[in-house]
This record gives structure tokens, C-alpha cells and sequence, in this order.
């Protein structure tokens, strides 16, 4: 496996795969590291240039206290495609991730070649739950909220059946920074894509899992509907579908950036 870097903004990277090979940057949801993304890796990395972060405030990455907002996160994603060299890549980003691939494809164009948003919304949730959220963790930590986090994820059938990958997720959720996953709440209570997304031009894809409680159909929809010639792609999976449904997310995503 790479070794992980540091920009100087205090974001942990590493890259996987060949080089000289098109470049493909993951950004990760809310309470993950970038290992989330090991289920993708063998899939990917003969194909690709993979460049993977450690969202702010989480696993290697700097986590000041405070909030965060969607611009600082979209600035670490950047200053990540400068420190490895890379003008142009494609961009997948899952729920919080996939918000800051938006920012990214409607703030910096010119650096984004395609968009696969994942289990994520132009606004996720309202600000109510946010606020709840924030204060449930600021009392308890991440692993006050670590069990229910896992039934939000994965449908039962799933969590039945694969529990050491259940607990595996779980383990990094619990793990995460205090104050990094308040900041990142944060940006999920405040952010809202509306009024930008129609100036994407990238060709983009919405996945969404068919189970997903956190950001469901309509929300992937709602993408497709501001972002001209979006196309969604729904599997049987709840939020972390990636993890959950692998071999046909790996397809589905090396597929369309193969196209684009």
C-alpha cells in the first residue's frame, strides 16, 4: 500500500496504481477514512492513478476545532490534486464526499473531467438533525452514535451476513476526531448545492442505493434533475453502498469514466 502524504494544508493522501495512468480522486463520507475506499482498490488501480483523502478533521488528517464549511473541504481537495500533480482527474465522493465533488465540478471546472456523486444529496438533511447530531457527539464522542450510524449504512440482510465488515466500519466511525466530525456536521447543516449545481459540465453519474435512508432516490434524482445529462444508477444497497455492493459500484463507476 502507498505511503500517506501531507499537503500543506494538513490533508493525509496517498495514491495507488500506475502513475501515468488517468487519475481518479475519492472523497470519502462523514466518520470514514480512506480506507473505506479498500473495497474499490484491486478494481481500480490497474486502470487508474487512485488518490485517496483523509477528510478534515479525520483519521491522518488536521482537525481544528470548529465548524467547517464546504468551501474549506473543496480548498483540501485541491490543494491534494496540486501536491500529486494532477490537473484534471475524475472525481467520486460518497454522501459528504460527494458534496465536496460537487463544490469541486462547479468551483474548479477545469479539474474536473467526470463526477460519479454517491449517496448524496445537493442538501442533506435539515438543520434540526444537524444541530442534534453535533450535540449528541460533543457529549458522548463518535461511539455514542457508532451502532446507529451501522443501521443507516447497510440494510439488515447485509449487516446479518457480513458483521466483521459491519464492525470494521464501525471501528473507524468510533474512531473518528471529536471535533473533526462536529466540523464536517457542520457543513452538512449549512451546505446547500441548489443554486450551483447547474453550472456542472462534467459528465456525471448519481449512484444511490435503492435502501438508503440517509440520501434516497429522490435526492439522487434532485442531482440529475440540476446537473444536465446527469444519469442515475440505483443498486441494491443502503448508504455505504460502495462497501456494501462493490463489484457492481467497481463496474459501474470504472465504466463510466472508461466512457468519459
Amino acid at each position: 500500500m502507498s505511503d500517506v502524504r501531507t499537503t500543506a494544508r494538513g490533508i493525509a493522501w496517498r495514491a495507488d496504481g500506475p502513475a501515468a495512468a488517468p487519475a481518479l480522486l475519492l472523497l470519502g463520507s462523514l466518520g470514514t477514512t480512506s480506507d473505506i475506499w479498500e473495497p474499490q482498490l484491486a478494481g481500480f488501480t490497474p486502470h487508474l492513478r487512485v488518490i485517496r483523502l483523509d477528510t478534515r478533521g479525520h483519521g491522518a488528517s488536521a482537525g481544528p476545532p470548529g465548524e467547517y464549511t464546504l468551501d474549506d473541504l473543496g480548498a483540501d481537495a485541491v490543494g491534494v490534486l496540486d501536491a500529486a500533480g494532477v490537473e484534471r482527474a475524475a472525481v467520486c465522493g460518497v454522501s459528504l464526499g460527494g458534496m465536496t465533488a460537487m463544490w469541486l465540478a462547479a468551483h474548479a471546472p477545469e479539474r474536473v473531467r467526470a463526477l460519479v456523486a454517491v449517496s448524496t444529496a445537493l442538501k442533506i438533511g435539515v438543520r434540526s438533525t444537524w444541530d442534534e447530531r453535533i450535540a449528541q457527539v460533543r457529549a458522548g464522542g463518535t461511539e455514542s452514535i457508532a451502532d446507529g450510524a451501522m443501521g443507516r449504512w447497510f440494510t439488515a440482510p447485509y449487516r446479518e451476513a457480513n458483521p466483521k465488515t459491519v464492525e470494521w466500519c464501525r471501528s473507524m466511525l468510533a474512531g473518528c476526531q471529536t471535533d473533526g466530525y462536529i466540523g464536517c456536521c457542520a457543513v452538512l447543516r449549512d451546505s446547500d448545492l441548489h443554486p450551483v449545481a447547474p453550472r456542472i459540465v462534467a459528465p456525471t453519474e448519481v449512484i444511490v442505493g435503492v435502501e438508503d435512508p440517509v440520501t434516497p432516490p429522490d435526492n439522487a434524482h434532485d442531482i440529475a434533475d440540476h446537473i444536465s445529462g446527469a444519469r442515475v444508477l440505483s443498486l441494491a444497497a443502503s448508504h455505504i453502498c460502495a462497501v456494501e455492493r462493490p463489484a457492481e459500484f467497481n463496474r459501474a463507476v470504472l465504466d463510466f469514466i472508461d466512457a468519459h
